[in-house]
């Protein structure tokens, strides 16, 4: 139940993995359907919104995972209660991709990574703004600052892979 709860939050927020794999139950704001993300460095934060669904899903495995959890403060854990490692979420999610024949052409690996769950996020959030005819040019910035991109030209390169083509017009 981790490894789906943990993917399901990296799809449903946009986190970067180091974000998922740091954060803390008392990160999570239930009532108002919040998350802090925090940086690696332990300085700046961001709050996200997250849909009732995934506030749910979240809910569920905390109260499934309390006892193996004990005391600590971390969301995703081991069956032993440790803080997940990155090098063992990797090797179990191309694990799952090869099970479910889940391959890509391009790229330096046959597998996707957890992180392109990431840009496939950002994608469906431009698409979806697309099909409610939402202007991307005014959109970007909005989407930026939720994924804590520090520059606005990390977020334009989803724009290829979401505005539609002139042949569409």
């Amino acid at each position: 139940m981790t490894m789906r709860t943990f993917l399901l939050f990296l799809y449903g927020t946009g986190a970067r993995v180091y974000e998922a794999i740091n954060l803390r139950v008392s990160d999570v704001d239930f009532p108002n359907n919040l998350v802090s993300l925090r940086q690696p460095d332990g300085g700046r934060k961001r709050m996200l919104p997250i849909g009732r669904t995934l506030g749910n899903t979240l809910d569920l495995y905390l109260q499934s995972s309390a006892a193996q959890r004990g005391g600590a403060d971390f969301v995703f854990v081991t069956r032993d209660g440790k803080r997940l490692i990155r090098h063992s979420l990797r090797y179990k999610f191309v694990r799952m991709c090869a099970r479910a024949r889940i391959h890509q052409e391009q790229g330096y690996s046959p597998t996707p990574g957890m992180h392109d769950l990431r840009h496939t996020f950002a994608v469906h959030v431009l698409e979806a703004w697309v099909r409610e005819g939402k202007d991307l040019r005014l959109k970007l910035p909005v989407l930026s600052g939720y994924m804590g991109h520090a520059l606005l030209k990390s977020t334009e390169l989803y724009l290829r892979t979401a505005e539609p083509s002139q042949d569409s017009f």
